[in-house]
């Protein structure tokens, strides 16, 4: 006979889904706080080297003196990030711990609802939550159909466990096989329920693990070369651009901010006149879409994003540039493309394009932070000031003026020394922790893409959009 302690209500099934979807969340907090843990403890080393370091330049005897104050401001901002991060690591600590007791309790309430809803609970295991309505009878074969419980008839927001009204929708596939199978024997009546509980919790999970995919999406807009590329930021040496390589950085210039985007898309016609005519006529020539124009902002806020920034602003002025020069594998080629991404696959997606013009301001209202290096070490203005006070012999007030400031006497020709890239990245270099610059970028489709791949039908249901035509 059919009893109470082996019928699965909906309310049960549902709360079976529920109980996955909050393990899964509990599961994933902790993942994500582990990980959190390893980056701040990451950041306290990094701090710490920079204080040892900074600690020893302090005790070079032939440190100038005019260097002490930033490099104890850098130590000070270095003990700063270490106490921030050890802040960050005992709220990752307590969150971990928060998620595993509550992983704890969701496991245990999956245990009783699972024992409840296939009929292996004991008596005091039973929720009262948990009240399935069945028939009078001692009928031996009682079809699904026939059974009542409050939660089929519930038009509230939540059941009794929790689940909103648009959570009670999704079980509707499951349900049927509660309202549609004939059941025998207490046996098979339990393998059905067994069986839809199973196939709901699994249904709500794809359903859970869809939507994380979708809003964990990276749809940051970013500029970047093209994935086979060996030359600028994917380079051997990539220099100062290596915030952006695709092995340890960004893979191309990313966004911080979203950028203003204005594209404009043109059909062009010649007109024709004719005569006595109050109208004039219009022949189709060609379309195109026009230079697309970017208008981006950035900050920096410490060395890192310093030399993010520099990075940014060096790639936009090297991908204008050709390939020259004699020890060039690649000279004689046009600038390199680079391809728009961002927003999703039906705004942006690896469209390629050119950089045309590339315009950034220094502002003079914002503060100015140093990149590629931690402190202005080697720099002994006290002997540049000795230098340039020498006065000439042959006592000259222009020639006193022109030596006093660095330069030749008179006329004298100099040959421009070559640069210095030995102790680049020793040397400080700034920019504005707030700047904004502005990039135009001519769309590129190849002669073949446009003979062989374009047609209306597909451009206008959108799938050549992921195909990078503008």
């Amino acid at each position: 006979m059919a009893t109470a302690s082996n019928i699965a209500t909906d309310a049960q099934v549902q709360a079976i889904a529920q109980y996955n979807e909050n393990i899964q969340t509990d599961q994933n907090t902790i993942d994500e706080n582990t990980a959190a843990l390893a980056t701040y403890q990451q950041e306290i080393d990094s701090a710490q080297a920079t204080i040892e370091t900074d600690q020893a330049n302090l005790a070079d005897p032939n440190l100038d003196p005019a260097a002490v104050q930033d490099i104890q401001n850098n130590i000070d901002e270095a003990q700063t990030t270490i106490d921030t991060n050890q802040a960050n690591i005992a709220i990752a600590n307590q969150n971990i711990a928060n998620a595993q007791a509550d992983l704890v309790q969701q496991q245990q309430g999956l245990a009783n609802v699972e024992a409840q809803a296939t009929g292996t609970a004991s008596a005091g295991a039973v929720d009262p939550n948990a009240n399935p309505q069945v028939p009078a009878g001692t009928g031996s074969s009682v079809p699904a159909s026939q059974i009542n419980t409050s939660s089929r008839t519930n038009t509230s927001a939540t059941n009794a466990f929790g689940i909103t009204s648009a959570q009670q929708a999704s079980i509707g596939s499951v349900s049927s096989l509660l309202s549609t199978a004939p059941v025998n024997s207490d046996a098979q009546l339990a393998a059905i329920q067994q069986q839809a509980t199973l196939a709901l919790a699994q249904q709500q999970q794809t359903i859970a693990a869809q939507q994380r995919a979708v809003n964990y999406g990276d749809w940051r807009v970013k500029l970047s070369l093209a994935p086979g590329a060996d030359y600028l930021y994917n380079s051997s040496n990539p220099g100062i651009l290596a915030p952006l390589s695709s092995q340890g950085g960004t893979g191309g210039v990313i966004f911080p901010y979203m950028p203003s985007i204005d594209t404009s898309y043109r059909a062009t016609y010649s007109n024709y006149d004719l005569t006595h005519s109050n109208y004039r006529g219009y022949f189709y020539q060609n379309s195109y879409v026009d230079q697309v124009t970017m208008r981006a902002q950035f900050t920096a806020q410490n060395t890192s994003e310093a030399n993010y920034l520099l990075a940014v602003i060096h790639f936009f002025r090297s991908v204008t540039k050709m390939f020259y020069g004699a020890s060039d594998p690649n000279r004689g080629s046009p600038p390199p493309l680079v391809f728009l991404t961002g927003l999703g696959s039906y705004q942006f997606a690896q469209h390629p394009c050119v950089v045309s013009s590339f315009t950034y301001n220094l502002p003079d209202g914002v503060d100015y932070i140093r990149a590629l290096s931690n402190s202005n070490l080697g720099t002994n203005q006290q002997n540049q000031q000795i230098s340039q006070s020498t006065i000439p012999t042959n006592g000259s007030t222009s020639n006193y003026r022109l030596t006093s400031n660095g330069l030749p006497p008179g006329a004298m020709a100099t040959p421009n020394p070559a640069p210095n890239t030995s102790d680049l990245l020793n040397s400080p270099t700034y920019v504005p922790t707030k700047m904004e610059i502005s990039i135009s970028l001519l769309p590129i489709q190849s002669r073949q893409q446009v003979s062989q791949n374009f047609n209306l039908r597909d451009f206008a249901s959108g799938s050549l959009l992921n195909g990078g035509f503008w």
